[in-house]
């Protein structure tokens, strides 16, 4: 990182630190209590982080549409789609598991965390380096899966490097979100943004996905590298030790945590299954091009989830940890109505901007007008939903996330086998809606006197 972009990068994270005060002073006059001051402090971190990432992500996908065409920016995001599936697999969610564990124990038992953060560490290593190897030993035989030729074998080869660094990147980022560090997380994220820029504008051609593919490449692993360095200078602040005999120990964390987190991404399949049936049609990569456009933007609405689970999660655990049940109620709430009311409003204002939006895309994208809105207003529903099943995930009620997930994913999967043939892109997106608010509406249901009634109650505190 050059010494311009360095000094950049400072005088945001000191802005930011000074805005962040007067916020509190504020919120502290009008009677906040520690709770609400707390998230009010890591959210306002990751919010600033994750809204300049988004933000900027958002321009790049323009410049990448214009960039590649309607029709390689459908195989574009049905590369990163399935890159994203295969992370999860390799990753077993190890992310998640180190920082709900870390959190839990950081205080009360550092010496399990140190372990389970290490155990998550090696496994992850293990598999992110043998699913990359399956990937790459036959890119030409996926490439006729994915994109009906082999000719885009080096493209595949490409996407196994990224995820490799995913899953890597994806556990060293969840050890940090378990200390609470989201203010080194902040900086990692502002600048491999800035990063992922440059990479784009120096490697990628027109009508070249091969080399923006290789551009983001360079982003990935920075972000690792980035991401390590702060962990382990984390690690020594707190004098964490472990060794193969404590590591083996707390193997019973893969179990009853990692391997129901995975079975959970497993249900990502749906919608990817869906994109596949799509781009076997005629024009179906031009379609998978709206489908595109609408997930990056769904993306950008959900963000706000994004945000408060990486806060929520490992505080929520914490005080299920303690015993604090009311506290984790409450910051529930909190997360509740916030997921609620911003994504609404970020829905209606992207549908309405969505002429400008898809005309900004370039051409043939303003024909994928009414999929896109229908993908996009998906989006509010799916928040809610996600805040009642990250109160599981802090409270180690893993299976029972599966089951609720797995439920929502089985009846997409009917609906988009069924749709999808007949209507195409409009059929995928009319099931990816409804499912989802079908979802919300049944999960509230089910469980939101049981959080409420929480209060005073012992949750299980282990994985």
């Amino acid at each position: 990182m050059n010494t311009s972009v360095a000094r950049c990068v400072r005088w945001s994270v000191s802005t930011a630190e000074y805005i962040f005060g007067v916020l509190e002073s504020f919120a502290r006059r009008r009677g906040a209590d520690d709770v609400a001051l707390l998230l009010l402090k890591n959210v306002a971190w990751t919010t600033g982080a994750l809204a300049f990432e988004k933000g900027l992500s958002l321009i790049l996908a323009l410049y990448v549409a214009r960039l590649l065409g309607v029709e390689l920016f459908g195989k574009y995001g049905l590369l990163f789609s399935t890159v994203g599936i295969i992370s999860g697999l390799a990753g077993l969610q190890l992310g998640l598991t180190a920082s709900v564990h870390i959190s839990r124990y950081r205080s009360a038992d550092q010496a399990k965390a140190a372990a389970v953060m290490r155990l998550c560490e090696a496994v992850s290593f293990g598999l992110a380096l043998l699913a990359t190897l399956l990937l790459a030993a036959q890119p030409a035989l996926v490439a006729s899966l994915l994109f009906n030729s082999s000719q885009d074998a080096d493209v595949l080869a490409a996407g196994a490097a990224i995820a490799l660094l995913s899953v890597l990147g994806g556990v060293q980022e969840g050890i940090l979100q378990g200390f609470e560090e989201f203010r080194k997380l902040t900086i990692v994220r502002v600048t491999v943004a800035v990063s992922n820029l440059v990479m784009l504008l120096l490697i990628a051609r027109p009508h070249d996905l091969f080399s923006v593919v290789v551009a983001t490449i360079g982003g990935a692993g920075l972000r690792v590298t980035m991401l390590f360095l702060f962990k382990e200078q984390t690690l020594r602040r707190h004098k964490l030790r472990t060794n193969m005999a404590a590591m083996w120990r707390v193997r019973h964390v893969i179990m009853n945590f990692s391997v129901p987190s995975l079975l959970t991404s497993l249900t990502g399949l749906s919608s990817w299954y869906g994109m596949l049936i799509l781009g076997k049609s005629a024009e179906g990569f031009k379609m998978l091009g709206y489908v595109t456009a609408g997930t990056q933007w769904r993306g950008t609405v959900l963000f706000v989830t994004s945000v408060l689970a990486t806060v929520a999660i490992p505080m929520m655990s914490r005080m299920l940890g303690q015993g604090d049940t009311a506290g984790a109620s409450r910051l529930h709430n909190i997360n509740l109505r916030l997921n609620l009311f911003t994504g609404l409003g970020i829905v209606a204002l992207t549908s309405l901007l969505s002429p400008l939006i898809l005309q900004a895309y370039g051409s043939g994208f303003s024909e994928g007008r009414l999929p896109f809105i229908l993908i996009v207003a998906s989006t509010a529903p799916a928040a809610y939903a996600n805040v009642f099943l990250q109160y599981l995930v802090s409270s180690g009620r893993m299976w029972e996330t599966l089951a609720w997930q797995a439920g929502q994913n089985a009846l997409l999967l009917v609906l988009l086998v069924i749709v999808v043939p007949t209507f195409g892109v409009v059929g995928f997106s009319l099931a990816t809606l409804l499912v989802a608010a079908v979802f919300a509406v049944v999960i509230h249901l089910c469980l939101v006197d049981q959080i409420s009634g929480a209060t005073g109650k012992n949750v299980n505190s282990e994985a």
